[in-house]
């Protein structure tokens, strides 16, 4: 080769290092040229990325419909690089699960997250742990469950020890008089009593004579056979001494990290003796984590963050928002873990993310035809007869329903 050739080359070459390298370098820094940005026209933009933390591991993850790659097996986690500033649909799948969907927006020069995604198990197992049921209280701990049963028009109250699976009788109807019935039960701080609160059944032949309409009584289960005994003490000293509760003016008290949270008798939220809100509630919730409360209204949701949250999306303490809405009343409401909330909404057994950034996920875990008294609840009152009611167990991850007087619990519903 003449040295004229190898001067050309080496000008061809050179000449193509200086055109591409450049490129190179601006798509190494993540500069891309975006043809459709939202001003129209072309644009170089510097492109961000988005993090994500599934449950259960190893899910698929889309990117405006496209595939990119699975979570890891370890962690559950993915960063997805260079993609173009602007809003871009993620949805996240796994066979047996309902996928996750939303819309999140993509910065320059950085990263999106959504670091608590939970995918909600499809048609989870239950299995029928007893029939007959009337009733249903946990434990504080929740190991045991203390059961209403009917029998031949007279109640009877078990306790089962969900470890061990082993129920015990503790007392009937006629251990406390003809025509008593159990209006609601609650457990002692320690464990080792239940308050029962009492009351005498409508229209009841058999109703004791000159007893109060209204009575609460402790029987300690700490012993065998169980002790029954009246209260002697006003409810609201029972609550104090025995439940560690709130004062006469409160109907829901709650102490999180020292501060006091309390719905007066009208449903006002307050803090330490301070009004938090003018709105009305019925409930609140405390998180697992005690950071956040959700405040349930007939038909809505709303949470309270007690402390900041500096994970995406970002909230200030005490901000409170408005979460979801339905047009049936919502029932109980449990926390699924500290970043989902469970709950009934006329027979329909829900679960809903709090990161309302867009759309809400809320999934359908089960939903049940309309109640109907089952035959061998005849002669108790129609309330108690259809009652339909939730628990789930944040120790166990199991959600335990009663329905028709059947009591059953499912698969373990989270890792």
């Amino acid at each position: 080769m003449t040295k004229k050739r190898r001067a050309i080359l080496f000008l061809s070459c050179l000449f193509l290092f200086l055109l591409i390298a450049p490129s190179v370098i601006f798509y190494s820094q993540g500069y891309r040229v975006d043809f459709n940005p939202p001003a129209g026209g072309i644009k170089i933009v510097q492109t961000g990325g988005i993090f994500l933390k599934v449950e259960p591991k190893q899910a698929t993850v889309f990117v405006d419909e496209k595939s990119k790659k699975k979570t890891d097996f370890l962690f559950g986690t993915i960063l997805i690089k260079n993609l173009l500033p602007g809003w871009h649909k993620i949805r996240v799948e796994k066979d047996g699960f309902h996928p996750w969907e939303k819309n999140l927006e993509i910065k320059e020069k950085e990263v999106a997250e959504a670091k608590n995604i939970i995918l909600i198990p499809q048609n989870p197992n239950f299995t029928v742990l007893t029939q007959g049921i009337n009733n249903f209280w946990f434990s504080l701990d929740g190991k045991k469950i203390i059961f209403l049963r009917a029998r031949e028009q007279e109640w009877e109250l078990f306790s089962y020890e969900i470890d061990k699976g082993v129920e015990n009788y503790l007392i009937k109807e006629k251990d406390i008089g003809e025509g008593v019935e159990i209006d609601d039960l609650k457990f002692s701080s320690d464990q080792k009593e239940i308050i029962l609160e009492t009351k005498i059944k409508p229209a009841s032949a058999k109703a004791t004579a000159g007893r109060d309409d209204f009575k609460k009584i402790i029987l300690d289960i700490s012993r065998v056979p169980p002790i029954l005994t009246n209260a002697t003490t006003s409810p609201a000293q029972i609550l104090e001494q025995n439940l560690g509760g709130q004062a006469e003016d409160f109907l829901v008290s709650q102490k999180i990290n020292g501060e006091s949270y309390e719905l007066d008798n009208s449903g006002k939220l307050f803090k330490n003796g301070g009004k938090l809100s003018e709105m009305s509630f019925k409930t609140i919730k405390i998180s697992p984590n005690f950071q956040k409360l959700a405040l349930i209204q007939d038909y809505e949701i709303w949470l309270l963050f007690i402390e900041p949250q500096s994970s995406q999306p970002q909230r200030k303490a005490n901000e409170q928002i408005y979460l979801t809405r339905f047009s049936k009343k919502i029932g109980e409401v449990f926390w699924y873990n500290s970043d989902y909330l469970l709950f009934n909404v006329g027979g329909e057994i829900k679960i809903t993310e709090i990161d309302n950034r867009d759309r809400l996920n809320i999934a359908d875990l089960i939903s049940f035809t309309p109640l109907e008294s089952p035959p061998f609840l005849t002669g108790f009152k129609e309330s108690e007869a259809e009652k339909f009611k939730i628990f789930f167990d944040q120790n166990n991850k199991k959600l335990y329903i009663l329905n028709k007087g059947n009591f059953s619990v499912s698969e373990k519903l989270l890792p």
